[in-house]
């Protein structure tokens, strides 16, 4: 059940990234995220620090999705605390040695960090798959296609950014909503998700794809 409710949390936070704006994803992420933490304080295996070491991650992570464009080096501090937490939740103590009392054994903890740790991988392997599945299939969801941000073009020009790569790098199009730092543009009549790399950008600005990852990530022309 918790390592469900960490997948989900990843998952909702996915969801906010694809429907930018909507604040649905963030909201659920934060409701599944402080259930496993709940669940894990009253089990006794997590307390205050991972819970804190989870709040100052995420922190990070917001900042350096929001206020510095692209990702560096806070957005890996902050991944890096965000996981370990999560890790450290499943486990009594804030390392995997620890022991619940001084007559456990080392031997003891490390089994439990491995436990620890195939439950997040675990999530990391769902979180994949649910991720593809919103990816592909989001725009054409009843209850979800409301959320995806749509401008001129309609609903079935939207491209996943898997089926054109490269060769989208140097065009221009224009944001169909506003990229704070995440939205969508329209490039060549085509619709896909985008990222703005030097700062926000409005809605109907010129933009340039200047690399691919999991979205365009773009520049204003």
């Amino acid at each position: 059940m918790l390592t469900l409710l960490v997948t989900l949390g990843f998952l909702a936070l996915f969801l906010e990234l694809k429907t930018p704006g909507t604040f649905v994803g963030a909201g659920l992420a934060i409701l599944f995220f402080a259930a496993f933490f709940a669940g894990n304080y009253l089990t006794g295996t997590a307390g205050a620090i991972e819970i804190v070491l989870f709040i100052l991650g995420a922190v990070l992570l917001v900042i350096e999705i929001l206020v510095i464009p692209g990702f560096g080096f806070i957005g890996g501090i902050g991944l890096i605390l965000v996981i370990y937490s999560l890790f450290a939740a499943f486990i009594p103590g804030i390392f995997p040695i620890d022991g619940p009392s001084p007559f456990d054994s080392h031997y003891s903890g490390l089994g439990r960090a491995g436990q620890a740790f195939l439950a997040l991988l675990v999530s990391f392997v769902l979180m994949g798959v649910g991720g593809f599945i919103i990816s592909k299939f989001l725009p054409g969801m009843p209850l979800l296609k409301n959320l995806v941000h749509s401008g001129s073009a309609s609903d079935s020009s939207y491209q996943s950014v898997s089926e054109k790569t490269q060769e989208l790098v140097g065009k221009t199009g224009m944001a169909l909503t506003e990229l704070r730092p995440t939205g969508r543009v329209e490039i060549d009549d085509d619709i896909y998700d985008a990222q703005s790399e030097g700062g926000f950008l409005d809605k109907g600005s010129k933009v340039k794809v200047v690399r691919v990852s999991f979205s365009l990530i773009v520049e204003e022309a």
